[in-house]
């Protein structure tokens, strides 16, 4: 405990070392809400003791976690990926293990935790040695480097994590996951894919403190984002970008937003996977939602650009998420819920209701029956419901 105390006193005495355009932590979650929900646990407030307990018993928070990093390529998806998706759930599971990790320090300051963490990230940067390939080479590598960056960014600014070790994984995020993101064109594939990459290339960005990173992931929030959610002022059809396949109106509807008939008309708030399954949606959901709360902290205010798309498409989407909802009648045909919202929500929730007074009384109703129920989301949003409960 000593060493981290050195640590943290030689960042208050020599904060000339660290760039000043960006705030850390700053990757989904920031200091003060680190130390809000810290604060909530050791006085045994709850939810929050409980969902911490949730967490610090789960697999992912297991002190004996060993990394498998050990590949020379990852392909995922697709037949050019059969046979090798372990290795990708490998990767993604680790991710998220540390993250898990890192939380678990900041909120019990056990120096295990944090150690645990790093042995993680630096097994990858140390002995992942090829890259990412197959159908899902940008998917993969974009919802690994969400995760990743953010596990980082706690450990990085809470604890002695050797500069040499960082460096190294700052490499990795460039040499191996951004330029796997940006190796192929994917600029019309579902739009679950587009909101995780520009959730990964903010989160690099922060890292990284790339300032034109930065930049560029906002205006791919901005591009990308409109076309997702849907409003009836846009037109008969949403949005899309001309070149693309989809563009035309049969293939716009039919191929990509999954409706079936000239008959289904789309209503405000859908979004373009609402009609494959809820839970691709609630992987878009996710994604925009924590791009915007990673730039919310860096100071700029995607939440308040977005809001009446997020609000309507929230609204909307929480009210299908139900047993007896509307949802088939919604889209002219039977739609699995899959997975469902289950792990989202919460953060858009709790900055529209709470920071900005605006009710949202699906979303309230779905979190109230539906909170409590698998904490540890799916892929790149896990543990929302203990990270920014407040």
């Amino acid at each position: 405990m000593l060493r981290v105390v050195l640590y943290l006193l030689a960042l208050l005495v020599c904060p000339q070392g660290f760039a000043k355009a960006f705030i850390h932590p700053g990757i989904l979650l920031d200091k003060s809400q680190l130390d809000y929900v810290k604060h909530k646990i050791n006085a045994n407030k709850e939810p929050w003791l409980s969902r911490y307990l949730v967490m610090k018993n789960h697999a992912l928070a297991a002190l004996d976690h060993q990394p498998n990093a050990k590949w020379e390529g990852l392909n995922c998806g697709g037949p050019d990926g059969a046979g090798k998706h372990d290795r990708c759930r490998h990767e993604i599971n680790d991710a998220r293990a540390a993250y898990t990790q890192a939380l678990l320090w900041y909120y019990s300051e056990d120096t295990r935790y944090a150690e645990n963490a790093i042995q993680i990230l630096n097994a990858w940067s140390d002995d992942f040695t090829g890259q990412h390939g197959g159908y899902n080479q940008a998917l993969q590598a974009a919802w690994a480097l969400a995760v990743w960056t953010r596990a980082a960014e706690i450990i990085r600014y809470s604890y002695p994590w050797p500069n040499r070790q960082v460096v190294q994984f700052e490499n990795m995020i460039r040499d191996r996951y951004l330029a796997d993101i940006d190796e192929y064109n994917t600029d019309c594939y579902f739009g679950n894919w587009q909101a995780v990459i520009t959730e990964a290339k903010i989160s690099a960005a922060v890292f990284l403190e790339d300032s034109e990173l930065f930049e560029s992931a906002i205006i791919r929030y901005q591009t990308y984002f409109p076309l997702y959610f849907y409003l009836e002022k846009d037109g008969q059809l949403p949005f899309a970008l001309n070149k693309c396949q989809y563009a035309a109106k049969q293939a716009r509807l039919k191929t990509y937003w999954n409706i079936q008939s000239k008959y289904t008309p789309l209503v405000s708030g859908h979004t373009q996977e609402t009609c494959r399954d809820l839970e691709h949606t609630a992987y878009g959901i996710a994604g925009y939602v924590n791009t915007a709360q990673t730039a919310h902290i860096q100071q700029r205010d995607l939440f308040v650009q977005s809001q009446e798309r997020f609000i309507t498409a929230l609204e909307f989407q929480a009210s299908l998420d139900q047993p007896d909802s509307q949802l088939d009648l919604v889209c002219g045909k039977s739609v699995e819920r899959k997975g469902g919202l289950t792990g989202t929500l919460l953060i858009a929730y709790e900055h529209y209701t709470k920071d900005h007074n605006i009710a949202m009384p699906n979303v309230k109703f779905w979190m109230d029956h539906n909170i409590e129920l698998r904490p540890e989301g799916y892929f790149h949003y896990l543990w929302e419901s203990l990270t920014h409960q407040r």
